[in-house]
């Protein structure tokens, strides 16, 4: 199982480290578990919610997370 981190979140999100994103779609296509944990997904959406870019930035994050990470439901 992976617990995935804010740096590792946004880094993919934005392809600047492609040995990150590579590495998360062979994980994915393995099966591995991976884990955004509730604190990541609030800095995640805080991050959206400040950014001038406000709907690309909230539509790439659901993208993002629909990959196949679990993750806590906000409500």
């Amino acid at each position: 199982m992976f617990c995935l981190d804010t740096n590792v979140v946004i880094f993919a999100m934005n392809e600047r480290k492609p040995k990150i994103v590579a590495r998360l779609h062979r994980e994915l296509a393995a099966g591995t578990a991976m884990i955004v944990p509730a604190v990541v997904a609030f800095e995640l959406e805080y991050g959206c919610a400040k950014s001038k870019r406000r709907e690309p930035s909230r539509r790439a994050l659901e993208i993002f997370l629909s990959a196949g990470f679990d993750q806590p439901a906000f409500g």
